[in-house]
Protein backbone atom coordinates (compact mmCIF):
# COMPACT_ATOMS: atom_id res chain seq x y z
CA UNK A 1 0.00 0.00 0.00
CA UNK A 2 1.05 3.78 -0.60
CA UNK A 3 1.45 4.46 2.88
CA UNK A 4 4.19 2.17 3.43
CA UNK A 5 5.66 2.51 -0.26
CA UNK A 6 8.70 5.37 -0.07
CA UNK A 7 8.42 6.14 -3.93
CA UNK A 8 5.93 8.68 -3.16
CA UNK A 9 7.81 10.83 -1.16
CA UNK A 10 10.60 13.37 -1.91
CA UNK A 11 13.02 14.66 0.68
CA UNK A 12 13.01 18.48 0.40
CA UNK A 13 16.27 20.35 0.53
CA UNK A 14 16.04 20.88 4.59
CA UNK A 15 15.20 16.83 4.91
CA UNK A 16 11.33 17.17 5.59
CA UNK A 17 9.28 15.20 3.28
CA UNK A 18 6.67 16.04 0.37
CA UNK A 19 4.84 14.71 -2.47
CA UNK A 20 3.63 15.80 -6.16
CA UNK A 21 0.32 15.34 -7.34
CA UNK A 22 0.17 13.72 -10.47
CA UNK A 23 -2.98 15.61 -11.40
CA UNK A 24 -1.42 19.40 -11.12
CA UNK A 25 1.92 18.62 -12.04
CA UNK A 26 2.39 20.50 -8.50
CA UNK A 27 4.77 19.08 -5.22
CA UNK A 28 2.66 19.62 -2.41
CA UNK A 29 5.49 22.38 -0.63
CA UNK A 30 8.27 24.38 -1.91
CA UNK A 31 11.18 21.90 -2.24
CA UNK A 32 13.75 24.67 -0.64
CA UNK A 33 12.13 22.42 2.22
CA UNK A 34 8.89 21.72 3.42
CA UNK A 35 8.50 22.42 7.09
CA UNK A 36 10.86 25.30 6.66
CA UNK A 37 7.91 26.96 4.62
CA UNK A 38 5.28 25.84 6.84
CA UNK A 39 7.29 28.04 9.45
CA UNK A 40 7.86 31.13 7.16
CA UNK A 41 4.25 31.67 5.92
CA UNK A 42 1.95 29.77 8.45
CA UNK A 43 3.20 28.47 11.74
CA UNK A 44 5.59 31.77 12.71
CA UNK A 45 3.59 34.83 11.47
CA UNK A 46 0.82 33.35 13.73
CA UNK A 47 2.73 32.46 16.69
CA UNK A 48 4.91 36.00 17.05
CA UNK A 49 1.27 37.61 16.37
CA UNK A 50 -0.25 35.97 19.77
CA UNK A 51 2.70 36.19 21.47
CA UNK A 52 2.31 40.27 20.82
CA UNK A 53 -1.43 40.38 22.08
CA UNK A 54 -1.11 38.99 25.94
CA UNK A 55 -3.10 41.46 27.57
CA UNK A 56 -6.19 41.13 24.87
CA UNK A 57 -5.70 37.35 25.54
CA UNK A 58 -5.73 37.59 29.23
CA UNK A 59 -8.51 40.30 29.33
CA UNK A 60 -10.52 38.51 27.15
CA UNK A 61 -9.97 34.90 28.96
CA UNK A 62 -8.87 33.72 25.81
CA UNK A 63 -7.60 29.78 26.70
CA UNK A 64 -8.25 28.43 22.84
CA UNK A 65 -6.90 29.40 19.44
CA UNK A 66 -8.89 28.70 16.83
CA UNK A 67 -7.40 27.45 12.88
CA UNK A 68 -8.54 26.54 9.71
CA UNK A 69 -5.83 24.54 7.99
CA UNK A 70 -7.53 25.34 4.09
CA UNK A 71 -6.32 22.27 2.25
CA UNK A 72 -4.62 20.08 5.46
CA UNK A 73 -2.71 17.91 3.12
CA UNK A 74 0.24 16.14 4.75
CA UNK A 75 -0.35 18.44 7.98
CA UNK A 76 3.08 20.76 8.10
CA UNK A 77 1.34 23.83 8.51
CA UNK A 78 -1.12 22.55 11.75
CA UNK A 79 1.86 20.56 13.10
CA UNK A 80 4.81 23.46 12.34
CA UNK A 81 2.45 26.17 14.48
CA UNK A 82 1.97 23.33 17.53
CA UNK A 83 5.71 22.60 17.31
CA UNK A 84 6.89 26.26 17.18
CA UNK A 85 4.56 26.57 20.18
CA UNK A 86 6.08 24.18 22.14
CA UNK A 87 9.74 25.24 21.23
CA UNK A 88 8.75 28.98 22.27
CA UNK A 89 7.01 28.39 25.55
CA UNK A 90 4.56 31.39 24.77
CA UNK A 91 3.89 33.64 27.51
CA UNK A 92 -0.12 33.95 26.72
CA UNK A 93 0.24 29.97 27.28
CA UNK A 94 1.95 30.35 30.22
CA UNK A 95 -0.03 33.13 31.70
CA UNK A 96 -3.60 31.59 30.15
CA UNK A 97 -2.84 28.49 32.27
CA UNK A 98 -1.95 30.62 35.62
CA UNK A 99 -5.05 32.07 35.01
CA UNK A 100 -7.18 28.83 34.32
CA UNK A 101 -7.39 25.45 35.41
CA UNK A 102 -8.17 23.95 32.34
CA UNK A 103 -5.14 23.65 29.14
CA UNK A 104 -5.39 26.02 26.67
CA UNK A 105 -6.80 24.66 23.23
CA UNK A 106 -5.87 24.81 19.83
CA UNK A 107 -8.99 23.94 17.82
CA UNK A 108 -7.88 23.21 14.03
CA UNK A 109 -10.66 22.46 11.80
CA UNK A 110 -8.46 20.70 9.02
CA UNK A 111 -10.12 20.29 5.44
CA UNK A 112 -8.96 18.24 3.18
CA UNK A 113 -10.46 16.31 -0.34
CA UNK A 114 -8.18 13.72 -0.32
CA UNK A 115 -8.81 11.85 2.79
CA UNK A 116 -5.80 9.28 1.99
CA UNK A 117 -3.37 11.85 3.17
CA UNK A 118 -4.56 12.07 6.42
CA UNK A 119 -3.11 8.38 7.37
CA UNK A 120 0.50 9.60 6.81
CA UNK A 121 1.08 12.42 9.69
CA UNK A 122 3.13 10.30 11.85
CA UNK A 123 5.82 9.06 8.84
CA UNK A 124 5.50 13.16 8.33
CA UNK A 125 6.00 13.88 11.65
CA UNK A 126 8.96 11.40 12.53
CA UNK A 127 11.13 14.03 11.14
CA UNK A 128 13.81 15.38 13.81
CA UNK A 129 12.71 18.81 12.86
CA UNK A 130 9.16 18.32 14.30
CA UNK A 131 11.52 18.14 17.75
CA UNK A 132 10.06 18.16 20.41
CA UNK A 133 6.52 17.64 19.43
CA UNK A 134 7.69 14.40 18.17
CA UNK A 135 8.66 13.04 21.91
CA UNK A 136 5.14 13.80 23.16
CA UNK A 137 2.87 12.55 20.00
CA UNK A 138 4.47 9.23 18.69
CA UNK A 139 1.28 7.94 17.79
CA UNK A 140 -1.70 9.21 16.03
CA UNK A 141 -5.25 7.83 16.71
CA UNK A 142 -6.91 9.93 13.09
CA UNK A 143 -3.90 8.02 11.21
CA UNK A 144 -5.22 4.36 12.01
CA UNK A 145 -8.66 5.46 11.24
CA UNK A 146 -8.41 6.92 7.98
CA UNK A 147 -6.09 3.88 7.36
CA UNK A 148 -8.51 1.28 8.17
CA UNK A 149 -11.33 3.64 6.26
CA UNK A 150 -8.88 3.54 3.10
CA UNK A 151 -8.32 0.11 3.33
CA UNK A 152 -11.93 -0.92 3.53
CA UNK A 153 -12.81 1.66 1.15
CA UNK A 154 -10.22 0.06 -1.87
CA UNK A 155 -11.91 -3.82 -1.09
CA UNK A 156 -15.08 -2.27 -1.77
CA UNK A 157 -14.06 -0.62 -4.90
CA UNK A 158 -11.47 -3.34 -5.97
CA UNK A 159 -13.77 -5.05 -8.91
CA UNK A 160 -15.47 -1.26 -10.03
CA UNK A 161 -12.30 1.01 -9.91
CA UNK A 162 -13.43 2.71 -13.65
CA UNK A 163 -16.37 4.53 -11.44
CA UNK A 164 -13.76 6.30 -9.06
CA UNK A 165 -11.38 9.02 -10.62
CA UNK A 166 -8.28 8.63 -8.62
CA UNK A 167 -5.29 10.79 -7.10
CA UNK A 168 -1.91 11.23 -7.58
CA UNK A 169 -1.60 7.94 -5.89
CA UNK A 170 -3.40 5.86 -9.32
CA UNK A 171 -4.44 2.48 -7.16
CA UNK A 172 -6.13 4.44 -4.74
CA UNK A 173 -9.92 6.06 -4.60
CA UNK A 174 -10.08 9.77 -4.09
CA UNK A 175 -12.57 10.68 -1.21
CA UNK A 176 -14.49 12.54 -4.42
CA UNK A 177 -16.31 9.19 -4.74
CA UNK A 178 -17.09 8.27 -0.87
CA UNK A 179 -19.76 10.12 0.21
CA UNK A 180 -19.95 8.84 3.99
CA UNK A 181 -20.58 11.40 7.22
CA UNK A 182 -17.99 8.80 8.65
CA UNK A 183 -15.15 10.68 6.83
CA UNK A 184 -15.89 13.88 9.35
CA UNK A 185 -14.17 13.21 12.73
CA UNK A 186 -13.19 14.90 15.99
CA UNK A 187 -9.89 13.67 17.36
CA UNK A 188 -8.16 14.72 21.06
CA UNK A 189 -4.71 14.47 21.72
CA UNK A 190 -4.09 15.91 25.38
CA UNK A 191 -0.68 14.69 26.26
CA UNK A 192 1.47 17.55 25.03
CA UNK A 193 2.43 19.92 28.14
CA UNK A 194 -0.41 22.40 28.84
CA UNK A 195 -2.03 22.27 25.12
CA UNK A 196 -4.57 20.38 24.19
CA UNK A 197 -5.23 19.98 20.49
CA UNK A 198 -8.28 19.37 19.03
CA UNK A 199 -8.47 18.10 15.06
CA UNK A 200 -11.90 18.63 13.47
CA UNK A 201 -11.46 16.49 10.27
CA UNK A 202 -14.16 17.77 7.43
CA UNK A 203 -13.11 16.02 4.30
CA UNK A 204 -14.47 17.31 1.24
CA UNK A 205 -14.51 20.47 -1.47
CA UNK A 206 -13.36 23.38 0.30
CA UNK A 207 -16.15 25.54 -1.56
CA UNK A 208 -18.67 23.39 0.31
CA UNK A 209 -16.90 22.71 3.70
CA UNK A 210 -15.85 26.62 4.51
CA UNK A 211 -20.09 27.47 4.06
CA UNK A 212 -20.86 24.81 7.03
CA UNK A 213 -17.97 27.00 9.49
CA UNK A 214 -20.02 29.80 11.59
CA UNK A 215 -17.24 29.01 14.81
CA UNK A 216 -14.68 32.84 15.08
CA UNK A 217 -11.65 32.55 13.72
CA UNK A 218 -8.23 33.60 14.71
CA UNK A 219 -6.63 32.04 11.83
CA UNK A 220 -6.95 30.87 8.28
CA UNK A 221 -3.66 28.86 6.59
CA UNK A 222 -4.68 28.95 3.31
CA UNK A 223 -2.79 26.37 1.10
CA UNK A 224 -4.02 24.41 -2.00
CA UNK A 225 -2.15 24.33 -5.46
CA UNK A 226 -1.63 27.16 -7.48
CA UNK A 227 -3.68 29.84 -8.51
CA UNK A 228 -2.87 28.86 -12.20
CA UNK A 229 -3.62 25.15 -11.27
CA UNK A 230 -6.48 25.55 -9.01
CA UNK A 231 -8.16 29.04 -9.71
CA UNK A 232 -11.28 27.74 -7.89
CA UNK A 233 -9.84 28.40 -4.74
CA UNK A 234 -8.67 31.44 -4.79
CA UNK A 235 -11.67 33.59 -5.65
CA UNK A 236 -12.62 37.11 -4.34
CA UNK A 237 -16.24 34.66 -3.37
CA UNK A 238 -13.71 32.35 -1.14
CA UNK A 239 -11.90 35.05 0.51
CA UNK A 240 -14.66 37.38 1.45
CA UNK A 241 -15.98 34.21 3.50
CA UNK A 242 -12.87 33.91 5.26
CA UNK A 243 -12.76 37.81 6.01
CA UNK A 244 -16.47 37.28 7.76
CA UNK A 245 -15.25 34.13 9.80
CA UNK A 246 -12.09 36.12 11.03
CA UNK A 247 -13.57 39.73 11.63
CA UNK A 248 -14.96 39.07 14.90
CA UNK A 249 -11.39 37.81 16.78
CA UNK A 250 -9.10 40.05 14.47
CA UNK A 251 -7.47 37.16 12.68
CA UNK A 252 -5.57 36.77 10.04
CA UNK A 253 -5.37 34.56 6.51
CA UNK A 254 -1.86 33.49 5.79
CA UNK A 255 -0.97 32.19 2.43
CA UNK A 256 1.88 31.15 0.35
CA UNK A 257 0.96 32.84 -2.61
CA UNK A 258 2.03 36.38 -3.71
CA UNK A 259 0.05 36.22 -6.82
CA UNK A 260 -1.64 39.65 -7.91
CA UNK A 261 -5.03 38.18 -8.19
CA UNK A 262 -4.57 36.71 -4.93
CA UNK A 263 -3.32 39.58 -2.93
CA UNK A 264 -5.92 41.87 -5.36
CA UNK A 265 -8.58 39.37 -3.83
CA UNK A 266 -7.57 39.52 -0.65
CA UNK A 267 -7.39 43.69 -0.42
CA UNK A 268 -10.59 44.27 -2.08
CA UNK A 269 -12.57 42.35 0.51
CA UNK A 270 -10.87 44.10 3.16
CA UNK A 271 -7.43 42.86 4.27
CA UNK A 272 -4.47 44.84 5.12
CA UNK A 273 -1.90 43.21 2.82
CA UNK A 274 1.33 42.21 3.84
CA UNK A 275 4.09 39.46 2.95
CA UNK A 276 6.30 36.76 4.38
CA UNK A 277 10.00 36.13 3.71
CA UNK A 278 10.71 34.78 0.99
CA UNK A 279 12.07 31.02 0.22
CA UNK A 280 14.12 29.31 -2.86
CA UNK A 281 13.51 31.12 -5.60
CA UNK A 282 9.86 31.98 -4.43
CA UNK A 283 8.99 35.15 -3.17
CA UNK A 284 7.70 35.80 -0.60
CA UNK A 285 3.96 34.22 0.70
CA UNK A 286 1.23 36.64 1.86
CA UNK A 287 -0.83 38.16 5.33
CA UNK A 288 -3.72 39.57 5.13
CA UNK A 289 -4.75 41.16 8.74
CA UNK A 290 -7.89 42.24 9.42
CA UNK A 291 -8.39 46.32 9.74
CA UNK A 292 -7.58 47.67 13.00
CA UNK A 293 -4.94 45.41 14.10
CA UNK A 294 -2.38 47.13 12.30
CA UNK A 295 0.83 47.34 14.00
CA UNK A 296 3.99 49.54 14.69
CA UNK A 297 7.21 48.81 11.66
CA UNK A 298 9.18 47.43 14.89
CA UNK A 299 6.49 44.76 15.59
CA UNK A 300 5.97 43.91 11.88
CA UNK A 301 9.68 42.82 12.06
CA UNK A 302 9.04 40.74 15.53
CA UNK A 303 6.56 39.31 12.71
CA UNK A 304 8.70 38.41 9.86
CA UNK A 305 6.32 40.32 7.90
CA UNK A 306 6.86 43.04 5.79
CA UNK A 307 4.74 45.85 3.88
CA UNK A 308 4.50 45.41 -0.22
CA UNK A 309 6.60 47.60 -2.15
CA UNK A 310 5.51 49.97 -4.23
CA UNK A 311 5.93 47.93 -7.86
CA UNK A 312 3.95 45.26 -5.42
CA UNK A 313 0.99 47.47 -4.82
CA UNK A 314 1.36 48.64 -8.13
CA UNK A 315 1.03 44.90 -9.32
CA UNK A 316 -2.06 44.40 -7.71
CA UNK A 317 -3.73 47.86 -9.67
CA UNK A 318 -2.80 46.41 -12.66
CA UNK A 319 -4.85 44.01 -14.81
CA UNK A 320 -2.87 41.17 -13.34
CA UNK A 321 -4.37 42.23 -9.79
CA UNK A 322 -7.69 41.59 -10.91
CA UNK A 323 -9.38 38.12 -8.96
CA UNK A 324 -10.39 35.30 -9.59
CA UNK A 325 -14.27 35.47 -8.80
CA UNK A 326 -17.01 32.54 -7.97
CA UNK A 327 -20.47 32.86 -7.65
CA UNK A 328 -22.68 33.48 -4.73
CA UNK A 329 -22.90 29.49 -3.82
CA UNK A 330 -19.16 29.26 -4.50
CA UNK A 331 -19.85 25.87 -7.18
CA UNK A 332 -18.74 27.74 -10.74
CA UNK A 333 -16.45 25.56 -13.09
CA UNK A 334 -12.96 25.86 -13.68
CA UNK A 335 -13.36 27.08 -17.08
CA UNK A 336 -16.28 29.48 -16.21
CA UNK A 337 -14.00 31.65 -13.48
CA UNK A 338 -11.25 31.84 -15.64
CA UNK A 339 -13.22 33.30 -18.55
CA UNK A 340 -15.03 35.35 -16.54
CA UNK A 341 -11.50 36.94 -15.52
CA UNK A 342 -10.35 36.80 -18.98
CA UNK A 343 -13.41 38.88 -19.82
CA UNK A 344 -12.89 41.36 -16.81
CA UNK A 345 -9.33 41.82 -17.80
CA UNK A 346 -10.28 42.36 -21.37
CA UNK A 347 -12.64 45.45 -20.36
CA UNK A 348 -10.26 46.81 -17.87
CA UNK A 349 -8.82 50.19 -18.40
CA UNK A 350 -6.08 48.64 -15.96
CA UNK A 351 -2.60 49.32 -17.16
CA UNK A 352 -0.86 46.03 -18.10
CA UNK A 353 1.16 44.32 -15.23
CA UNK A 354 3.94 43.05 -17.70
CA UNK A 355 5.66 46.68 -17.14
CA UNK A 356 5.98 45.98 -13.25
CA UNK A 357 7.31 42.64 -13.60
CA UNK A 358 10.62 43.36 -14.28
CA UNK A 359 10.94 45.66 -11.11
CA UNK A 360 9.20 42.62 -9.09
CA UNK A 361 12.57 40.63 -9.48
CA UNK A 362 14.52 42.49 -6.18
CA UNK A 363 11.01 42.48 -4.03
Amino acid sequence: MFMQNENYFVQTRDGSLTIKDDETGEYFHNKAGAYTEALTHYASPLVKKLSLHIPRVLDQRLTEVVIIDACYGLGYNTWGFVNTVLKTKLDFLRQARSLHENQIRISVFAIEKAYELLTLDAKILIDPLFYPLNTYLTQFEHNTYYRTFLEDNISQHADDSSNCRTSFIKEIPNSSCVENSDLNRTFIYNNLPGITIELHFMVGDLRSVIQTIDAPIDAIFHDPFSPQCLPELWTLTLFHCYFNLLKSRFGGLYTYSSAASVRGAMQRVGFQIFKTSGLGKKSGGTVGRIPGTLLASDDLNRFNLTPLSEAERKYIQSKAGLPYEDNACLNASREIIIANRKAAQASSNRPSGKQYRSALNGC
